[in-house]
């Protein structure tokens, strides 16, 4: 899951380098804040996309239901280590969430 609070464009850099180092082995989900932001993540590669801030919040929900195995059809076989970022304001803030089984 990859998430981007302003224009995509952190979250645009981050898939494709992904897309770049795993090609299509893994799934990405790109959440934005706005609409902006998750069209330009889903134009440099994630599979789904989802807006607005209960998406954002819905994220950390998701990485946890990852690392607990308990994701269903969307589990990530093997899951160890989530990530979640959002850049906030405009600009100001900045979070990175790293979360670990």
């Amino acid at each position: 899951m990859v998430m981007d609070g302003q224009g995509g464009g952190i979250g645009k850099a981050i898939i494709k380098k992904l897309r770049d180092s795993f090609g299509e082995e893994i799934k990405i989900l790109a959440l934005g804040t706005n609409s902006v932001a998750t069209s330009q993540m889903m134009k440099a590669g994630a599979n789904r996309g989802a807006t607005g801030e209960n998406a954002i919040i819905s994220m950390a929900y998701e990485a946890v239901k990852q690392l607990r195995g308990e994701a269903g059809e969307r589990q990530v076989s093997g899951a160890e280590v989530a990530l979640t970022h959002n850049v906030g304001g405009i600009g100001q803030y900045c979070f990175v969430n790293i979360y670990k089984r």
